[in-house]
């Protein structure tokens, strides 16, 4: 059995504590937002990732921290080298303890500086209907101590 320990790249996902919207998200979809959505944090392009948030998380973070949020996170990592898909589930609680309709998508990513990470977006349908990024977290993957 492994656990996940949490790095510090964006302590937003962490603290979000609302609730999502409650309509179930199409996996597919997720999958499909999702890799759009690394595409613009490959880039550099923080805030295009920022106004894609959904709105909960976006009125929780103000635009200029999650920009240095994101850039502090490029400084400790460094690039995305690889990233392959984990896994895609569907999920009724977040990491952070929110409750509703999620589909979690995980990919294992190579980082430049850290090595292999675990990157997890968790995908909501937002208030409008479209389906949005409503947390990023990433994560190295520990063998338990015997």
């Amino acid at each position: 059995m492994r656990t996940f320990q949490i790095i510090r790249l964006l302590v937003v996902f962490l603290t979000v504590a609302s609730t999502a919207v409650a309509a179930p998200p199409d996996i597919g979809q997720s999958k499909e937002v999702a890799t759009a959505w690394l595409a613009k944090l490959d880039a550099d392009d923080f805030s295009t990732c920022w106004s894609l948030l959904a709105t909960d998380l976006r009125n929780k973070v103000a635009r200029w921290r999650w920009n240095l949020q994101c850039r502090m996170g490029r400084l400790a990592m460094g690039k995305a080298v690889a990233r392959k898909l984990r896994s895609v589930e569907r999920e009724t609680k977040t990491a952070a303890g929110r409750t509703g309709e999620f589909v979690a998508v995980r990919f294992d990513t190579q980082s430049e500086k850290n090595g292999p990470v675990i990157e997890i977006l968790s995908i909501q349908e937002d208030h409008d209907g479209q389906l949005r990024v409503g947390g990023y977290a990433v994560a190295t993957e520990k063998p338990d101590k015997p």
